[in-house]
């Protein structure tokens, strides 16, 4: 254990945690502010803006960019940084198209009016967080975790001062909550291209090659072919609770949720998405060197065990004695929710380094499988949990239960995909 903390990997970790942490404490010691500045309509708004864009944001690239950090030469690296750019421009001038025309149609079956008027600034956030998204992957690529950190911490002060502002100066508003997120978005993408050391755009796209970049594009066909649509599928049957209570029940509902789903993920936000980008950069490491991976992937579970059962376990007292002082009253609801969603979220937590497992492993098409199955199982969970009780503490209790046993299967199904390659049996070059 104390090899693993004075590794470079830990290094990693702990940077990109710290910046994490420093993020999400400044987002979560806000919302006692802005709960009281805005309303439940007005988060629930905000939850199906943030979603949408967090889900074209990702794929918007076709994944490409999660590639990046894979090639052991540097040049390999530039073309599918220049390829996932191009790819996610392309797509937001497709989804602006889209939105032009449908934004009243998708507005009216999420049954929500207000987000109409929203909908057509879903490419500007899209084109916006899927840059920031592809230029970490790159500074990560060249061990710049630390302004990765700075980035986010900067963003999220950003964020806040504007909610903050929009709440007093405006009043409850949507767009006071969408806006932060569109502009501290766009004033972190300098410091990613500036800092540590400027990108040199010019003398790197003269290293790029459209015939290069298609080799690359075909030898990781994986990423668009299976990555895109189990990111598609994962991240939408995760989120799915948001557009089902949103077409299910009142508006105040589904802030409430959003609310909560927010608070909850902070603990898996802080630390999984940090192991998971140290994680992803040691373990493709030891891939394309051909050494065991089970046992880093064993420890690094083994932490996420240990830190979640503490953090989860203050979340879930802190949640019971205090929400309605910190929230408000007008929050009061809110408190069931928090408590129904921690053991899943724990789940997810403890779950991120077998996430890794299938794309370094290229086990994409496996996943894709499973997603199906996935998305098939939360939806009719939803479903017949409203058809059958039409209570939403209900319905989130039955889908919080199918999601452990999926997760569960999940981690068990990684190790396996770990033997088999530890084995030969994979046949990865």
């Amino acid at each position: 254990m104390a090899a693993l903390f004075q590794s470079k990997f830990f290094k990693t970790f702990l940077s990109l945690l710290t910046g994490s942490l420093l993020a999400q404490l400044i987002t979560i010691g806000v919302t006692p502010i802005t709960t009281r500045l805005f309303m439940p309509e007005n988060y629930g708004v905000f939850s199906l803006f943030t979603i949408i864009v967090g889900l074209f944001s990702q794929i918007g690239s076709l994944c490409y960019d999660r590639a990046i950090i894979l090639p052991k030469k540097d040049v390999d690296s530039i073309q599918l940084l220049f390829l996932s750019i191009f790819v996610l421009f392309v797509s937001s001038i497709v989804l602006s198209i889209v939105a032009f025309f449908f934004n009243e149609k998708i507005a009216a079956v999420l049954n929500n009016q207000e987000f109409s008027l929203w909908i057509l600034m879903v490419p500007v956030g899209v084109l916006i967080t899927g840059l920031n998204n592809i230029l970490k992957i790159w500074r990560l690529r060249n061990n710049h975790s630390k302004i990765i950190a700075v980035s986010r911490v900067w963003e999220a002060v950003i964020s806040a001062l504007i909610k903050i502002c929009a709440g007093f100066f405006i009043g409850a508003f949507s767009g006071g909550l969408i806006l932060s997120t569109l502009i501290s978005g766009m004033l972190a993408t300098p410091l990613l291209i500036l800092k540590p050391e400027p990108f040199n755009f010019k003398a790197d796209f003269k290293k790029f090659s459209m015939d290069k970049a298609s080799c690359l594009a075909s030898e990781y066909k994986q990423f668009p072919c299976f990555s895109t649509l189990n990111f598609f599928l994962n991240y939408s049957s995760r989120n799915i609770t948001v557009f089902l209570f949103s077409i299910f029940f009142p508006a105040a509902v589904l802030g409430y949720y959003s609310l909560c789903d927010r608070i909850v993920r902070l603990p898996v936000n802080i630390i999984s998405q940090s192991v998971q980008n140290a994680y992803f950069q040691k373990s493709s490491r030891e891939i394309a060197y051909h050494k065991n991976i089970l046992r880093g992937f064993l420890k690094t579970t083994l932490l996420l065990l240990i830190i979640g059962a503490g953090g989860f376990g203050v979340l879930a007292i802190a949640t019971h004695y205090f929400f309605s002082d910190i929230f408000g009253q007008a929050w009061a609801p809110a408190k069931d929710y928090i408590l129904i969603l921690i053991p899943w979220f724990f789940m997810l937590f403890l779950g991120s380094p077998s996430n890794i497992i299938y794309e370094i492993c290229r086990k994409q098409a496996v996943k894709l499988i499973f997603n199906i199955f996935i998305v098939i199982i939360r939806v009719s969970v939803l479903v017949t949990g409203h058809f059958l009780y039409s209570n939403p503490q209900i319905v989130l209790s039955m889908f919080v239960v199918a999601n452990i046993l999926i997760e569960c299967f999940l981690i068990v199904y990684a190790v396996i995909i770990i033997k088999k390659y530890e084995s030969g049996l994979l046949g990865l070059s």
